[in-house]
């Protein structure tokens, strides 16, 4: 079932602060995921990725004209916000709904109809709420499969129960928080934790570089630091002196005493005594003297350290670099984030795919069943949007510029519409 093969995975929202290994990717608590969603480099990384599953063209197939204008607009309204959170690995939302009569219309052959003439509103969604990731659980029925989720109390400081159950022995639960016709559980890489719906983050990949950049950027701060203030070293003479009632003097305290007067900004004078060689010859070097220590400044392997893990970062929520920086590496670098650019709009297709298969699944059935009755189905349909696919487009619409558009097979009109040329009226 469903529950047995998410049990075998990590509990994500138990895993709150690891002890030991901190390299470990496999188990990265929420609060390390929370803290990675606000570097800027994954940030940046991150909009990479869902802007173009936001953007991409789709319309809605059905057997019904009204049907697929009427799913069409209701799934506009709320498809930039739909696009769940890969952050985590899951993602639990909450299907909201409220009543309207919406002023959609569309096309009968070439009359323009209303989608909802009904005196009764219509049920459309409201923009979805997604929940926190600590405070969620999913529930089970008795077989084992989703049935809603579990909402943690906030006054609950020991977790979720361990138990829900009205009675021991019993398998009668109560009710979950969000129950099934409004629970939605998003999943991101399923298939690769075996099934489990707590899925594994898009961004955990990048959890060692992350770990390492900010590890390096707090010694860099030290450097800093060090260099921004240094320490003042005082020369003195080693022999014993006298002061002028001939009493000794102890040279180091007061090259102690002088050194904290010339770091507070005072006027210091030191006796320009030259230091007399063994042969009796004069040096260069005085008696008193008072420098600061010089740091190594090597801040260039910092900067160099940097560079390579932002670019890391990047490649590890499989974004090209030079999308958004500028690679290392010359015309290898180049080569390199070309062929990480095509692999990235291929797995943006299988992606966007995979989310069309959750919204056809688990949304859209729900809306059309509550307003036009059973017998009636639609379904959302992504054109057009790897990157072979754009070139294909393009070749069609050069091929077409260059000949009678009615020798092709090929609807011209929505070709352009998939492109997003603007089109004359039917």
């Amino acid at each position: 079932s469903t529950k047995a093969q998410s049990s075998r995975w990590v509990r994500w929202e138990e895993q709150r602060d690891w002890i030991g290994q901190p390299f470990d990717s496999t188990k990265i608590p929420l609060t390390k995921l929370h803290q990675m969603r606000r570097d800027p480099m994954i940030a940046f990384a991150l909009l990479f990725v869902k802007v173009p599953l936001i953007r991409a063209p789709w319309y809605i197939r059905s057997n019904d004209a009204k049907v697929a204008a009427f799913v069409d607009n209701a799934l506009r309204r709320i498809w930039p916000r739909l696009v769940y959170s890969l952050d985590f690995g899951y993602s639990a939302m909450v299907k909201r709904y409220e009543q309207a009569k919406p002023n959609w219309t569309y096309l009968d052959g070439e009359e323009e109809k209303p989608v909802w003439d009904s005196k009764i509103p219509a049920l459309i969604w409201k923009p979805f709420l997604a929940l926190p990731p600590d405070d969620v659980e999913p529930t089970w029925n008795d077989s084992g499969e989703f049935e809603g989720i579990y909402l943690r109390n906030p006054a609950d400081k020991n977790g979720f129960p361990k138990t829900r159950e009205y009675e021991k022995g019993s398998t009668r639960r109560p009710k979950p928080d969000i129950p099934l016709e409004h629970a939605l559980w998003a999943t991101n890489e399923k298939d690769s934790v075996f099934g489990s719906l707590w899925g594994y983050p898009r961004i955990g990949y990048a959890y060692r570089f992350w770990w390492s950049w900010h590890f390096r950027w707090a010694l860099a701060d030290r450097h800093f630091e060090k260099d921004a203030d240094p320490p003042l070293v005082v020369y003195y003479p080693d022999e014993q002196g006298l002061d002028a009632d001939g009493n000794e003097v102890d040279y180091q305290s007061l090259a102690l005493m002088l050194g904290e007067n010339l770091r507070s900004g005072s006027t210091i004078a030191f006796p320009s005594t030259p230091i007399t060689g063994d042969d009796g010859r004069v040096t260069g070097n005085r008696e008193w003297e008072a420098n600061f220590l010089e740091g190594g400044g090597n801040f260039a392997a910092f900067q160099e350290s940097f560079n390579y893990l932002d670019v890391a970062k990047l490649r590890a929520i499989l974004v090209p670099e030079q999308a958004l920086l500028e690679g290392s590496g010359g015309t290898s670098s180049r080569n390199v984030a070309e062929q990480l650019g095509d692999v990235f709009y291929e797995s943006q297709a299988v992606l966007l795919s995979e989310i069309d298969d959750h919204v056809n699944r688990f949304i859209i059935p729900q809306l059309v069943e509550a307003n036009f009755g059973k017998g009636k189905s639609a379904e959302k349909i992504t054109r057009g949007f790897a990157s072979q696919d754009l070139d294909m487009a393009r070749q069609i619409i050069t091929l077409v510029g260059q000949t009678n558009p009615d020798n092709l097979e090929v609807n011209v009109r929505e070709l352009l519409d998939q492109m997003g040329i603007p089109l004359l009226n039917p």
